[in-house]
């Protein structure tokens, strides 16, 4: 049986491509691209060495004073810092229009600064806290918002005060002052420079005060108070000198 012949096919031909059509010209710039900013030029703050940084927050921190002041309620676990930006160092701070009741400016600029930023404040400004009756709650709340990391930056600042405020009202159960004393007397916290002013007390404040430096046994505790009395002119009892026989220490 013969072989089927197999057909010639002619190969078709390939069409030309077709030249792409041209790229449409925009009039107006998209939003998207009109809102980005132009790509920054030149140097920024934070390219500028530490050491001028430093300098340049020092000079704006020259006239900044820290103010720690109690809450309305002695009991309130909150206390209030607020920040004097006045040029004259003199004048009072609690009835100065320019104090602020938030914090300084460049704690709110971003987050680098506010870490270079805090601890110059806390080792350079003045920091004044109020006590009223021997309550140091709002100093203690203070504190103890502070890390522990940057609590030894207070130890370089030899402008703390604490201005203590008395009434003629007995105090009664002190709580504030023991955690106080006691937290001043522990030798593994780091020492900071507090010191302390006043007006007299009251005759009978003053003798309660003197009672219970008396019944106190212990050498930190006592000599921090000591240093109390003797800052609002309280007759300081001789070491040694006591009330009653068998009489236990005053707890406060």
């Amino acid at each position: 049986m013969a072989a089927r012949a197999t057909p010639h096919v002619t190969p078709r031909p390939l069409r030309d491509l077709q030249p792409a059509p041209p790229r449409p010209v925009l009039l107006h710039p998209s939003a998207v691209a009109a809102a980005s900013p132009p790509p920054p030029t030149g140097t920024c703050f934070f390219d500028l060495p530490a050491e001028i940084r430093i300098q340049i927050y020092t000079l704006i921190l020259e006239n900044v004073i820290i103010h720690i002041t109690p809450t309305a309620r002695p009991s309130s676990p909150h206390a209030t810092a607020t920040i004097n930006n006045s040029e004259d160092k003199g004048s009072s701070s609690s009835n100065d229009a320019s104090m602020q009741h938030h914090p300084h400016a460049l704690l709110l600029t971003s987050r680098q600064i506010r870490l270079e930023t805090q601890p110059l404040m806390q080792s350079l400004c003045p920091i004044k806290a109020a006590v009223t009756d021997f309550d140091f709650s709002g100093l203690l709340t203070w504190l103890a918002r502070i890390p522990s990391a940057q609590q030894s930056q207070l130890t370089k600042n030899t402008r703390l005060c604490v201005q203590l405020c008395t009434t003629s009202k007995v105090p009664g159960d002190l709580p504030t002052l023991r955690r106080w004393l006691h937290d001043r007397a522990d030798k593994c916290r780091p020492v900071m420079k507090w010191n302390y002013s006043g007006a007299r007390p009251s005759n009978k404040v003053g003798s309660d005060l003197r009672r219970r430096l008396k019944r106190m046994k212990e050498a930190g505790k006592r000599g921090e108070l000591e240093r109390m009395l003797i800052a609002i002119r309280v007759s300081v009892p001789r070491l040694g000198e006591s009330g009653e026989e068998g009489e236990e220490e005053d707890e406060l």
